[in-house]
């Protein structure tokens, strides 16, 4: 989480002046660190340059952005959807236990930013598609959504840890 708050802002900023409008700099950047966190279980990864692996996340996403491509990530209907990549035994009870922290934090969500956060990033939903399904506004949604995360960045933040990331 200590990546994801030095340097998300840099990176959504990267994006918008690449002209990537805001709220879709927003999602990218999200899911650039998403990305990030799945593999960070590659010692590559985790013990060269996660930044700059991050950045190419991001750009490659905002490429597929500009041409109107789906991102290549495959959809999620819920927490127990979410993949584990996982090569070791303690790998697997590392992702076993990120994946009921995020459970036990989602299930602490008020409902309405439950539901906004499911729809739009693990269904991958557009906001109008997520704001039709639940019988809301689109605006809403994207509150809804950006209060969500918030929460649950501050509740994982608290409760998680990746060795090594004060001295990045």
């Amino acid at each position: 989480m200590a990546l994801y708050k030095m340097h998300s802002g840099a990176m959504r900023q990267w994006l918008v002046r690449r002209g990537i409008p805001k709220e879709s700099a927003e999602e990218i950047v999200n899911d650039a660190f998403l990305v990030l966190r799945r593999k960070w279980v590659d010692p590559k990864i985790r013990d060269g340059k996660p930044m700059a692996y991050a950045y190419r996340v991001a750009d490659n996403l905002r490429i597929a952005h500009w041409r109107g491509q789906p991102s290549g990530h495959e959809k999620f209907h819920g927490v127990e959807d979410l993949p584990m990549a996982a090569t070791t035994d303690r790998d697997d009870y590392a992702a076993v236990l990120d994946r009921l922290m995020l459970r036990e934090a989602m299930d602490k969500l008020p409902e309405g930013q439950r539901r906004a956060v499911e729809l739009r990033y693990l269904q991958q939903l557009t906001a109008d598609e997520a704001a039709a399904e639940l019988g809301v506004s689109a605006g809403t949604i994207r509150s809804q959504a950006f209060l969500g995360l918030r929460t649950l960045r501050r509740t994982l933040q608290d409760e998680t840890h990746i060795p090594g990331e004060e001295e990045r």
